[in-house]
């Protein structure tokens, strides 16, 4: 189901690694009733990091007399630190799918949701450009982005409301009109946060990295992390490629904004050294190494790191 792209990473004489995500949810979507659905998340990962990059689809099936009948695929969604959910927001004695996923540093949501033919119910025209690049290769979800958790409202029969959060704070309702949820007239419609188009330039940096092409991945790297300024990932990102291109000094700068973001980002400072390393600075790569051990003492790379200090000549 491109673009997944489900990286495997050969290892010498250990597991090796495809790096894919498959979250599976069993569950009666139709009450009073003993029919049983499959809810699966399909999702990119790293095979580096075991991080969801945040592009994935939704399967829907139904299990009929003991087989699995899939019944439809979503268009491509962001999946990165996503909840499923189900819930009658129709109001019609079926439950519906609901998937948030939090971007950047938590602050924002995308809100999915699909009746069980395969509706999106919770398509918004404005957030469908900040998917433009993966638009490209297919068709795309777009959310109802807010600043918060979706709030549900409402009782008894018909369909219930969404409260969704701009960036000032302001609530935004959104009703049920025949085909999807929709912002009542007269609110104040939340701009896209930019910061679902850096996730998603993110995604397709990644996959840039994996194919090799460091440059490419570079330019979209940058760009998220100038539309998403508050997320250190997307400079430590940036770095990284840049490191891997060996333009050593322009990886400082992107490692020590990621810092400057985050000072705690142990990956960060990894970096660093790693960098200062390659242009033999040895005092400030013995800096940035004994940092990321105070900051990640446990991790498993922090053998590998230790070996780095001992081979350094301070």
């Amino acid at each position: 189901m491109p673009p997944l792209t489900c990286p495997f990473k050969p290892s010498e004489g250990q597991i090796a690694r495809l790096a894919f995500n498959v979250f599976i949810e069993i569950h009666k979507m139709h009450p009073g009733s003993e029919q049983q659905s499959v809810i699966a998340l399909l999702a990119d990962s790293d095979a580096d990091h075991d991080t969801v990059l945040g592009t994935g689809r939704l399967v829907y099936g139904e299990l009929q007399e003991g087989h699995l009948h899939v019944r439809w695929e979503s268009p491509l969604l962001e999946a990165a630190m996503s909840q499923l959910g189900f819930v009658d927001l129709l109001g019609n004695g079926s439950l519906q799918i609901m998937l948030t996923s939090v971007f950047g540093m938590g602050n924002h949501t995308a809100f999915y949701a699909f009746d069980l033919d395969g509706h999106e119910i919770s398509r918004q025209s404005s957030t469908c450009e900040a998917f433009s690049d993966l638009a490209a290769q297919s068709v795309t979800a777009c959310p109802i982005s807010t600043e918060s958790d979706i709030q549900i409202t409402g009782s008894g029969n018909g369909p219930k409301e969404l409260l969704a959060t701009t960036e000032s704070g302001k609530k935004v309702r959104c009703v049920f009109k025949s085909t999807h949820f929709e912002e009542v007239p007269g609110s104040k419609s939340p701009k896209p946060p930019s910061v679902l188009r850096a996730t998603s330039l993110n995604a397709d940096g990644m996959r840039l990295m994996q194919q090799g092409d460091f440059q490419s991945a570079v330019a979209k790297f940058e760009e998220a992390a100038q539309l998403n300024e508050s997320d250190p990932l997307f400079a430590n990102n940036a770095g990284f490629a840049y490191y891997k291109l060996g333009r050593n000094q322009d990886s400082l700068y992107w490692f020590n904004k990621a810092i400057e973001i985050d000072p705690n980002r142990a990956v960060a400072y990894l970096n660093l050294g790693d960098a200062y390393a390659k242009l033999n600075n040895i005092a400030e790569a013995w800096r940035a190494y004994e940092k990321y051990l105070e900051l990640a003492p446990d991790t498993k790379s922090a053998p590998e790191v230790k070996k780095k200090l001992d081979a350094l000549t301070p």
